[in-house]
């Protein structure tokens, strides 16, 4: 995870043009301490690695959403770096490779070719048979193909799908849940409309349904589908995180029955109050983290120096201070 800068400012996605157009921009104070609850909440059962805001955060402000800095890739044994497209966020991958591989130690494996934003524009199935990449909004289609490649995915067991805004990355509108009985969360809603490129929406749909229909193992059971709707999906449902207890964190305000659902399948909701890093930024729970868990598994462990508990104090010192309106800046 990395915090909120005093400079931080709702920019590049439709809910930061809500806020600047009707709210007079965001509360980087409040952002702050919302950003402390959520770490409070899932450093509660994992570890966090926390990166610095830096020497120049005003160019590298939106790094707080963590999941689009790139993803660990098991094949080459090393942190691959997103390729943003995002014009305010060109700067970051400099600054988070050099953090990775000189402060937590951390094999850096460069940038993709493609423009890519990390982490969540890819997900691995309940029960790991199949794997879904998104592209269409910050992710050009061309990197599903580089994907592949570098993470060693199976070509016959991908899921393309093309999405529209306000869902610019794939985990605003699918999540794969494992830690209880095993469940795919999507919203159809989400889906780009056909084209002249191929991309056909209901093909795209079916070939999913058809990968979650085959995925069934003895130990673990059938893997289920739930289609979320419209005005739970622009509450971003699927941008969630998920713990090892089956406890699964999502931002605040959506329906009661979602949260039924979840439950049914064994899941227990922790709705995280995000107003500021959520409807004036347009990132949730699954944003504002990077899964390590395949560095750990290959022997890698982060220094203690940089752990959540161990900067939380001087975290919160800094955010104190922070502006409570949104600092203008070119």
């Amino acid at each position: 995870m990395s915090p909120t800068p005093h400079c931080w400012r709702a920019d590049g996605t439709e809910y930061g043009v809500v806020a600047n157009n009707f709210r007079g921009g965001t509360n980087p104070r409040e952002a702050g301490y919302e950003w402390l609850g959520a770490a409070d909440q899932l450093s509660s059962k994992a570890n966090l690695a926390i990166m610095p805001c830096g020497r120049k955060p005003q160019t590298t402000f939106d790094k707080l959403y963590t999941a689009d800095a790139g993803a660990w890739s098991d094949k080459l044994k090393a942190f691959v770096l997103s390729n943003h497209s995002a014009p305010h966020r060109h700067d970051e991958s400099e600054y988070v490779g050099h953090f990775l591989q000189k402060k937590l130690r951390l094999k850096v494996a460069g940038s993709t070719k493609s423009k890519w934003e990390g982490s969540s524009c890819m997900r691995h199935s309940p029960q790991k048979t199949f794997a879904i990449l998104g592209y269409g909004v910050r992710a050009e289609e061309a990197s599903c193909d580089e994907i592949i490649d570098l993470f060693g995915l199976d070509p016959h067991a991908v899921v393309r799908i093309k999405m529209k805004e306000p869902h610019i990355h794939l985990d605003t509108l699918l999540a794969s849940l494992s830690t209880r009985d095993p469940l795919v969360v999507v919203c159809r809603s989400a889906f780009a409309e056909a084209d002249g490129s191929g991309w056909d929406p209901d093909v795209a749909y079916e070939q999913l349904l058809e990968f979650v229909s085959a995925e069934t193992t003895s130990d673990r059971g059938q893997t289920q589908l739930h289609c979320v709707s419209s005005k739970d999906g622009y509450g971003y449902a699927t941008n969630i995180r998920e713990d090892p207890d089956g406890h699964v964190y999502a931002p605040n305000g959506l329906s009661i029955y979602y949260s039924k659902v979840l439950k049914e399948y064994g899941y227990k909701v922790h709705p995280l109050n995000l107003p500021r890093l959520f409807w004036d930024g347009g990132g949730a729970a699954a944003c504002l983290t990077n899964d390590l868990s395949g560095a750990v598994a290959s022997g890698w462990r982060p220094p203690e120096q940089y752990l959540y508990w161990n900067v939380r104090k001087q975290i919160k010192q800094e955010i104190d201070s922070y502006p409570e309106k949104q600092i203008c800046w070119n």
